[in-house]
């Protein structure tokens, strides 16, 4: 149970690096109005990322703590209790599960004040408390379900999956505690950046996203190579990773290095995003990515992977397509499908647009309600 707070509002996140979590809290601050309560941010683990933070409106205040040495986690739950007690901060809204952590202790230093605490999870539980080592997987499931979970006053989901197979771990101890609430977007500012000019002059397929191994982004450059000799299409990979320099290499043995190109990070995606043929997510898992609800909105067509919750915000032929995991061949012939076929590809966009848009709004009342209650 959440119960009424009068005092400020503390956000938490390990950084404001590039990422969808970070983008989605960045929304989250931008559009949820807090009458007559400051929004403080906490960034624990801070590398300097210009682009995301003078997103930021006027209204919220920062504190950074960039130590790296030994002694990180003290420095960074001293300051953490000065800026509650500073800032007479009454809700903890955290989007990081070590973040959580760290409130749920500092919760112990202010008996006598009325602090709730939100926690949002980034992913799916599975992904949260993953280990190579079995006796460590089960200590961190432990910790995270009856210490994390059970103390925290409400656990937000980012898809009926993701709530659903959380509240199956202990159903006595979650059921009452979780609620979903999905990615809500900016749309009036996506629509103004979306119609930027970029340099581009040809035609081709995009990807957002980090380069790392979930998002299976060289899946993406092998279906990509299937069709590539008969088209002029291209495939634009938007976004930094540590996997950059293996997609490299992958990208000259396959011989694309005149079909592929690789943008980095881009301060506005949405220009780019607006005026793909179609974006490509080939994911092995994820949350409630931001990236396809964007695309919606830009009304450019998605092609996704069959990850665990994506019928949340994707049906197959409906608002997108859906495809395999891993299956490079079903991946490749859905590319082709979208060169081959524009005429069929307009309504699926349209229904997308409209669906993505009312999801966007019930997310922002949903969040106003769980912040300012």
């Amino acid at each position: 149970m959440i119960k009424k707070g009068k005092g400020n509002r503390l956000f938490i996140i390990f950084s404001l690096t590039s990422g969808g979590t970070q983008r989605m809290l960045v929304n989250v601050l931008n559009e949820i109005a807090t009458p007559h309560k400051k929004k403080i941010l906490f960034l624990y683990n801070y590398y300097p990322n210009l682009g995301l933070e003078q997103q930021l409106t006027e209204d919220v205040k920062i504190y950074k703590c960039e130590t790296r040495n030994i002694l990180k986690h003290l420095y960074r739950f001293l300051l953490l209790l000065s800026i509650i007690r500073k800032e007479k901060i009454s809700r903890i809204v955290s989007f990081a599960k070590n973040g959580t952590y760290h409130a749920l202790i500092a919760k112990v230093f202010f008996p006598f004040r009325n602090i709730s605490i939100i926690y949002r999870m980034v992913s799916v539980d599975s992904e949260l408390i993953k280990s190579r080592f079995k006796i460590l997987k089960r200590v961190k499931y432990f910790i995270y379900i009856n210490v994390l979970c059970r103390n925290v006053n409400m656990v937000i989901g980012q898809s009926n999956y993701m709530t659903e197979s959380f509240v199956k771990k202990n159903p006595k101890v979650l059921k009452n505690k979780v609620t979903t609430i999905q990615n809500l977007l900016l749309v009036k500012k996506i629509n103004a950046k979306s119609i930027e000019p970029i340099e581009i002059l040809y035609d081709y397929f995009i990807f957002i996203g980090r380069l790392s191994e979930e998002k299976n982004v060289t899946g993406i450059i092998e279906a990509f190579k299937r069709i590539s000799d008969n088209n002029t299409m291209k495939l634009v990979i938007i976004g930094e990773g540590y996997l950059k320099i293996k997609i490299v290499r992958i990208i000259k043995s396959l011989g694309l290095n005149d079909k592929v190109v690789l943008l980095g990070y881009q301060k506005n995606p949405y220009k780019y995003l607006a005026k793909a043929k179609a974006l490509v997510l080939f994911s092995r898992f994820e949350g409630m990515p931001n990236v396809v609800l964007e695309s919606m909105i830009c009304k450019t067509p998605v092609i996704v992977s069959d990850f665990e919750g994506v019928e949340d915000i994707v049906i197959d032929k409906e608002t997108g397509y859906i495809v395999q995991r891993k299956n490079i061949e079903q991946l490749s012939k859905a590319m082709l499908f979208i060169i081959q076929n524009p005429n069929r590809i307009q309504p699926i966009s349209e229904n997308a647009y409209q669906f993505a848009k009312q999801l966007s709004e019930n997310s922002i009342s949903n969040y106003s309600l769980l912040i300012n209650k």
